[in-house]
């Protein structure tokens, strides 16, 4: 059996690493990247140093969140490359940084050695939490990522799965359960987006908690930097419930 050179740089990199936490969706438009950003804020604000990993290579977004530019950034190499800061104690490590914000356009296999590359040149030396942000959907390319955070990573893993609260959303998620338990059969975060008002969540007790995040219809224009987001009425929301429930991720 040929051992693969990466996954053992991956696994040296992740080494001090507490906790992986993949970000999914079963569809586009949930609003992922976003909500990606405000956890790492929220686990941030907990005293935790948090590092995000944006795998959607095709459409990187997470740069633009985090206010990066990335053909400024001078990357720093110690035994492989430190991810820039792009908040106080938020570290983000992003296709573009190397791409000059074009993109890699490649097929699922492709995608995931990519992803293995980056995991094993990424030295997350002073971090204690790694949120990935995966591409929309579940195909072979998330669930191939699922498989390979369980050979890296010896830690907490947690898939965080984002919808809205619509019928057809919250179907297509109760759908894709089987799959996505197929490949990672530990505990499980939903979050649902866009929350207004009550609910009867018939599938609730297949996660270990669900976050619910109001409909903020001033949302979108604070997305123009951190300082705004952080005053928005939905991270002010998911912040109490990541605070009041912290069993939730470790």
């Amino acid at each position: 059996m040929i051992l693969d050179p990466r996954v053992e740089s991956a696994k040296h990199q992740l080494r001090s690493v507490r906790a992986v936490y993949p970000v999914m969706s079963v569809k586009g438009g949930v609003g992922k990247s976003t909500l990606t950003v405000m956890l790492s804020l929220a686990l941030r604000e907990l005293g935790f140093r948090v590092g995000v990993l944006d795998t959607d290579l095709s459409n990187p977004s997470l740069h633009y969140l985090y206010g990066l530019e990335q053909r400024k950034v001078d990357v720093e190499e110690d035994e492989g490359y430190v991810p820039p800061l792009v908040h106080d104690g938020i570290r983000l490590s992003s296709p573009v940084i190397f791409t000059e914000g074009g993109i890699l356009p490649a097929r699922d296999k492709d995608s995931v050695n990519a992803v293995l590359e980056l995991l094993a040149i990424t030295n997350w030396r002073d971090v204690d939490v790694v949120l990935i942000d995966t591409p929309p959907g579940i195909h072979d390319e998330q669930l191939r990522l699922l498989k390979l955070m369980s050979g890296v990573h010896t830690g907490i893993s947690r898939p965080v799965i984002v919808t809205t609260p619509f019928k057809v959303s919250l179907a297509n998620v109760s759908r894709s359960l089987d799959y996505i338990n197929s490949l990672h059969k530990g505990e499980k975060i939903l979050v649902i987006n866009k929350h207004r008002g009550s609910d009867e969540l018939s599938m609730q007790a297949s996660f270990k908690c669900v976050l619910r995040v109001p409909w903020d219809e001033r949302l979108d224009e604070r997305l123009v930097s951190l300082e705004e987001l952080l005053q928005s009425k939905a991270y002010a929301e998911l912040r109490r419930q990541v605070h009041s429930g912290k069993d939730c991720f470790f």
